[in-house]
Formats: C-alpha cells, structure tokens, sequence
C-alpha cells in the first residue's frame, strides 16, 4: 500500500485498485489506517512546507505510529535477508543480523535521508528477468565488504518510501545498534526481533 501512493500512477489506475487495497489493509491489518490519519499539527505542517513538495504529493500521513513502523520494519528484514542471498548467494547463517531503519518520502523530500551511506551505495540497481524489469518502482543500492560477511542495502520504492538494511552473518556487529531495529534469522516466524 505505502508504495502505491507516490507518485500518483497513471489516471485511473490508483482509483481502480485503491479500494481493494484499503480493504485488504484493513482485513490484515486492522487500525493501521486509522494509525495514518495526521494530526493537526502534520497538516498545518505540510500546507506550509507544500510549495517545496514535488509537483503530485497529495497529503501528509501520520507514518510515526506502532502499526505500520512494525509492519515496515518486519518488511525491512525480510527484505535485508532476502537481498543479502541475492548479492552474496547465501542465506543469513542462525548467528546473523539484520539492522532495518525505514525512510518515508517526507524524509527524502527534507534532507532527513544518511547521505554519507547513501553515497558509498553506487548506481542503484533492479530486479530483471529477460525484457521485464521493475526499475520504475523498486531499486537498490549496495554496499559488499571485500570478505563479504556483510551486505548494506538502500531500498526505494517508487518515491513513497525507502528501506535501509545492514545484514552481517554474526550478530555482534549490531551489538552497538538499537535493538528495536535489529532482527535474527527467526524473527518473522517467532514474532521476535
């Protein structure tokens, strides 16, 4: 859902299709879109702050409640396990790690993104298969250590929001994290980070 709201498809598209979406989020998970209501402060905010916004940004979502940063940061760990295997072939060994921190659009759009990592990340990459690509709507970035224990990954999804993992195969190189953002192999079965 959160990838499908910036920037608007093609006309037509989001109408068709945002129905099912509203109503397979709150099926799944119930209270998140009430969660995405914004204060009154978030709107005063962001009418202020609209001119600097790019052309098509639609509204403010309150993105600071516990439902949907849950839900993004267990999205950011099976995302930064998955792409782990991806780039270095194999699976987040048991004793591993994953360090997740999520960036919504509004972060993008006021310089609130790591610009110091982003920038050890080189050309961001996609997902092929043959002639069909996903480019215009998932690339990453990354970041391999020559002993290739590790893997650092930046995320986008179309211009809605960005993932930041760091997956190392032993779990004390997260030792110094918080540990709210660090997730072991298991996690997504047990329901603990």
């Amino acid at each position: 859902m959160m990838a499908r709201l910036f920037p608007d498809p093609a006309p037509g598209l989001l109408e068709n299709e945002q129905d099912a979406i509203f109503r397979h989020v709150n099926n799944n998970i119930p209270g998140l879109l009430e969660e995405l209501q914004p204060n009154v402060r978030q709107k005063v905010l962001f009418n202020a702050q609209r001119s600097q916004m790019p052309r098509g940004a639609a509204g403010v979502l309150n993105v600071g409640g516990p439902i949907l940063n849950d839900a993004m940061m267990r999205f950011g760990a099976k995302l930064g396990m998955a792409l782990f295997y991806h780039d270095l072939g194999k699976i987040l060994p048991p004793d591993g790690a994953v360090f997740v921190r999520w960036y919504s659009n509004y972060d993008a759009f006021t310089d609130g993104l790591p610009t110091e990592v982003l920038s050890l990340m080189g050309q961001p990459s996609s997902l092929e298969q043959g002639r069909w690509t996903v480019a215009n709507q998932f690339q990453f970035g990354r970041v391999i250590p020559l002993e290739r224990t590790m893997a650092a990954h930046m995320v986008t999804f179309r211009q809605s929001f960005g993932i930041l993992t760091f997956a190392a195969e032993h779990h004390w190189h997260m030792d110094r994290a918080p540990q709210d953002h660090v997730f072991r192999p298991g996690c997504l079965r047990t329901g603990t980070h």
